[in-house]
């Protein structure tokens, strides 16, 4: 994947993980008061299906993206089946989702740094879901809308989720009313979502199709049905306050009756002055806490561009920080010939990967035990050309040195087809191990036979810079700034 491409996933996928989680955090609030709001649960949902969406659209790009896809693929079941009533939304069902933004985020980080998270979480995560459908399923009483006396036309357009809602709202008691409107062809969309937004605060849309009603020219007809506990006559003369022009016909009676305000009585100068400290008193408090979400909301931005702001200026730092491994493996490669030569042996070195970029401080604190390797290696490994047609072996000793990129590490490798090296007891080998241990890179020595073949491969693992360690400081301070503003530490 191209690294403005993949830096693009990474930036779209953090933005839709957050919208996920702020959503379940209001849902989890929502449970514990019991009001679950279908809006909701709906926008918990979305942000899923939306997730595996992006990640299916960049699957096989960079490693570990199909698994975000199985994963996400697996929530979104999950959820669709809370949204469906199949799944009863309970407290372990709440804490794997929780589980999933934490994996998910996890995952991000290892597909920031391009390598792939352990997949023993995540299959364990995969089957927590998976048993969590099966444990939590939801006893079905579905009733009968055959019986209902709705209209078979409409019961045939409407979809699995609009079938369940429908289903609650009647065992629920809520008359069932279809709302007729004409709009503009050119603006319905608008017009049709003002009319949705209106109906909210008096009733739950519970489907919106396009109606076969007659419509002019330049218009179009849609049919909503809604569920509400208003009576006929209040939910009438409220919906055509905000709108004129609608047809408004109940098609299912409810058994839940909007109940008339109790009869109010003159209140004193004093039960006066205290309701109206009172209507002020929860006014401010509504007030600063809706300025303190957005605070919040405003912060988790700003955090999110900081972040993003510091991946750019670490990218560009380390572009001109890091060099080609080209020069070093060619001092290498002629070091190994000269000493091959006095020892009056012939030698053939090859080079591959010389375009691996290494930091160059570190490339310079490499020069010393890649020598002392590549000494080792010519002076004891490969043997003089008698020696080596009496083994069988061609005449020429071979040494390959290769560098490449590997799961987070500069791997420069030297492998000799000469006899076997015991580096391990090489005078040499402490000082390799103390030079190597200044920049935290790790020696590795393999040795293979097959019959009189023997090959050595030595391998110097260098870690790749990471993201910088004043990224830790600066997102510290971010977390104590968030703690001084609001009292109370921030949920990573």
């Amino acid at each position: 994947m191209k690294e403005n491409v993949l830096k693009r996933f990474i930036s779209e996928l953090e933005e839709l993980i957050r919208q996920f989680h702020k959503g379940l955090a209001a849902l989890d609030d929502e449970r514990r008061r019991e009001v679950i709001s279908q809006d909701t649960l709906n926008s918990v949902f979305r942000a899923m299906h939306s997730i595996k969406g992006l990640s299916g659209l960049y699957q096989g790009e960079a490693p570990g993206i199909e698994l975000i896809t199985r994963l996400a693929h697996n929530l979104e079941n999950l959820l669709d089946g809370v949204r469906l009533g199949k799944v009863r939304l309970e407290d372990m069902i709440i804490g794997t989702l929780y589980k999933s933004v934490e994996v998910l985020r996890s995952m991000l980080e290892a597909i920031t740094a391009g390598q792939t998270k352990d997949e023993k979480e995540i299959e364990e995560l995969l089957t927590r879901i998976d048993r969590a459908i099966i444990d939590f399923a939801r006893k079905s009483e579905k009733t009968n809308l055959q019986e209902s006396g709705i209209d078979q036309q409409i019961l045939s357009v409407l979809t699995e989720y609009e079938e369940h809602r429908l289903e609650e709202n009647i065992k629920a008691g809520r008359s069932i009313f279809k709302v007729h409107a004409v709009f503009d062809l050119l603006s319905f969309d608008q017009g049709l979502r003002e009319l949705v937004d209106n109906l909210e605060p008096i009733g739950e849309t519970v489907a919106t199709f396009p109606s076969a009603g007659e419509a002019g020219d330049n218009e179009i007809t849609f049919d909503l049905i809604v569920a509400t506990t208003l009576s006929e006559e209040s939910f009438g003369r409220l919906l055509l306050q905000a709108r004129k022009g609608l047809e408004i016909i109940k098609i299912k009676e409810g058994t839940v009756k909007e109940e008339a305000p109790p009869p109010t009585t003159p209140l004193s100068t004093d039960e006066e002055k205290d309701k109206k400290d009172f209507r002020e008193h929860i006014f401010f408090r509504e007030r600063t806490m809706h300025v303190r979400v957005e605070a919040i909301e405003e912060l988790e931005k700003q955090v999110l561009g900081l972040r993003k702001e510091l991946y750019r200026i670490e990218d560009s730092v380390r572009a001109i920080r890091r060099a080609p491994v080209l020069n070093l493996l060619f001092k290498s490669q002629r070091i190994m010939r000269e000493l091959a030569k006095d020892a009056g042996k012939e030698v053939n070195t090859y080079i591959a990967g010389g375009s691996t970029e290494v930091d160059q401080a570190i490339l310079e604190d490499l020069y010393d035990p890649l020598m002392h390797i590549s000494r080792c290696i010519a002076e004891v490994s490969i043997e003089s050309e008698t020696e080596r047609e009496a083994n069988g072996k061609h005449g020429k000793g071979e040494i390959n040195l290769t560098a490449q990129e590997k799961k987070g590490f500069t791997v420069i490798t030297i492998a000799s087809d000469g006899k076997e090296m015991d580096l391990n007891n090489h005078p040499q080998f402490g000082r390799i191990k103390e030079l190597l241990a200044t920049i935290n890179a790790r020696i590795r020595i393999k040795i293979e036979k097959e019959g009189m073949e023997v090959k050595t491969t030595v391998s110097i693992s260098i870690p790749i810079l990471d993201r910088f360690k004043e990224k830790d400081e600066i997102e510290k301070g971010i977390e104590e700034l968030y703690e001084q503003t609001f009292g109370e530490k921030k949920n990573k």
